[in-house]
C-alpha cells in the first residue's frame, strides 16, 4: 500500500483518489493512508502535485493519524522551507493557525 499511496499522492488525478478514500473509508483505513503519507511526507511535499495534495489532506484533521503527519512535516521544516514546493506546505500550515504548528 505504501508505494501506491505515495505514487497516487504525487499524481494530479491520484491525489483526488486519495482524497475520496479519506472521505468514504472507515477510520482504520483512513489512518493507514495517513500513516503512509506521514512517513513519506517530505518526499510527497517536494513534488509539484504532492505539495497540492498534501495541503488538501491537511483538512482531514478528524483522523488520529493526522497529528503524525503534522509532526513529520514540522520535523522536516528546514528541508521543506528550502524547497520550491515544500515551502508552500509550511506556509499553508502556518496560515491554518493550528496550535500544534504555531506553538
Amino acid at each position: 500500500m505504501s508505494g501506491v499511496t505515495v505514487a497516487l499522492m504525487k499524481n494530479y488525478n491520484g491525489g483526488y483518489v486519495i482524497l475520496q478514500c479519506l472521505k468514504v473509508f472507515p477510520l482504520e483505513h483512513k489512518n493507514a493512508i495517513l500513516d503512509v503519507v506521514a512517513q513519506n511526507c517530505r518526499d510527497i511535499a517536494v513534488n509539484k502535485n504532492g505539495c497540492c495534495n498534501i495541503q488538501k489532506i491537511i483538512h482531514h484533521d478528524d483522523v488520529p493519524a493526522f497529528y503524525a503527519l503534522i509532526e513529520n512535516l514540522i520535523s522536516n521544516a528546514e528541508d521543506l522551507a528550502k524547497d520550491q514546493y515544500g515551502n508552500y506546505v509550511l506556509q499553508f500550515l502556518v496560515k491554518k493557525k493550528m496550535l500544534e504548528v504555531n506553538a
